[in-house]
């Protein structure tokens, strides 16, 4: 607070100072070149920072004028900021709530812990008002300390280290908050956390697993599309910050992630499952697919594709049981146009299980990370399901230098 006041005391004085110079006064450097002039002997005081910057002609009493404003506008400052701040924080919460009661996506990132902190921040502004109104000024900079700790956890660590489901429904999202997924619902419907030992990039990178289910309602409608009536479906796709210049879809980029069956959600393995796949930007072709289910029956499969993406081959496979992640990192060469596998089961290191691959990569696109049940012939999706899929240790790395993290 003492850096702010001295702000406005400079700001103030030198506004004074601006202004005209009464009659046989003089100026600061006028002043300073007749001290030196006068030398020691000269019996005037010398003037202060604020005094100087004011001019010392200027009567003592319009100093104190100035000084009093000063410091009386300071905190007027203060407490109108404070009062703009507790604005924004009681629309933030209207406008949370009016969500709920719609069951509508929150416009903003509001897990549990976040609405708990906006709540204490409010208070500890009208603490500060409160101290303000009271005149007791020695509180406010305590306040101030504690409303600034509490906004830097709120705006930084909470979303961060306690992010809900709810999380995924909005456009800070590491994933597009929009697409793919059924009709009306929000992707808070389909993720939840697991109670699951973490991936081994989950560990090194200090996050968590996270589910990704479907049910009867998991029918998407492409814009300006029909219903996939057949199919039942939900996709993450990363954000379009993820998109900025093909970053994800040219040079060469490892992606690597880590996937599990949930017990508690299994699948149907007559029907064919699609987990990860990179889709041309034209939406003509895949340029690779993670597969489960129907003709890989229990286990899971890496699949590319030939010149053209007419036909997809398999690449790599190998046992998709329960309770360990089957890890793997898919080393992409947009430029050379080939592929390569590195896998490990549980929390073992990645291993080479292919040779790089030619595969198609042209086209550019997205990456998805999904759970697609596809249908079996023309045989309509059976009703009653709720299936789910654990993805952990999902990212990026830029292997441009040919290095691929292992663990």
């Amino acid at each position: 607070m003492k850096t702010s006041f001295l702000t406005l005391l400079t700001v103030l004085a030198a506004s004074v100072a601006a202004g005209p110079v009464p009659s046989g006064s003089y100026g600061l450097e006028a002043r300073g070149g007749n001290k030196a002039a006068e030398g020691a002997g000269n019996n005037q005081p010398t003037p202060v920072l604020v005094a100087a910057l004011v001019m010392a002609p200027v009567p003592v009493l319009v100093q104190v004028q100035v000084l009093a404003a000063a410091l009386v506008m300071a905190p007027v400052l203060v407490l109108m900021l404070m009062l703009m701040l507790m604005l924004v924080l009681v629309l933030a919460l209207v406008l949370v709530l009016v969500a709920a009661l719609v069951k509508a996506p929150a416009p903003v990132p509001v897990p549990v812990p976040v609405l708990v902190l906006m709540l204490m921040l409010m208070l500890v502004l009208v603490l500060v008002l409160v101290a303000a109104l009271v005149k007791a000024p020695v509180l406010v900079p305590v306040l101030v300390l504690v409303l600034v700790a509490a906004l830097v956890k709120a705006l930084v660590l909470v979303p961060v280290l306690n992010i809900q489901p709810e999380g995924f429904n909005v456009l800070a999202s590491v994933f597009k908050s929009a697409v793919v997924k059924g009709d009306g619902l929000v992707f808070s419907d389909l993720i939840t956390f697991p109670d699951v030992a973490a991936s081994i990039f989950d560990k090194a990178g200090n996050t968590k697993p996270f589910a990704i289910s479907i049910d009867d309602k998991s029918i998407f409608i492409p814009q300006g599309g029909q219903a996939q009536a057949n199919i039942r479906r939900a996709d993450l796709l990363p954000s379009i910050r993820s998109q900025l210049d093909d970053v994800a879809v040219k040079g060469v980029r490892t992606l690597h992630f880590s996937v599990q069956r949930d017990a508690a959600s299994p699948l149907n393995a007559t029907h064919d499952y699609q987990l990860v796949s990179l889709e041309s930007k034209d939406f003509s072709k895949h340029q690779f697919d993670v597969r489960t289910g129907a003709g890989n029956g229990n286990n899971i499969a890496v699949v590319g594709t030939d010149a053209g993406g007419a036909v997809q081959e398999e690449i790599f496979k190998t046992a998709f049981g329960e309770g360990a992640f089957e890890n793997f990192a898919i080393k992409l060469d947009f430029d050379q146009n080939t592929m390569q596998v590195f896998h490990s089961t549980g929390n073992a290191a990645l291993k080479q299980v292919t040779e790089p691959i030619a595969n198609d990569l042209s086209g550019l696109g997205e990456y998805h990370f999904a759970l697609q049940k596809n249908p079996v012939g023309a045989n309509p999706q059976p009703t009653g399901i709720k299936e789910a899929v654990i993805y952990g240790g999902i990212f990026m790395e830029d292997s441009t230098s040919g290095t691929v993290t292992l663990q």
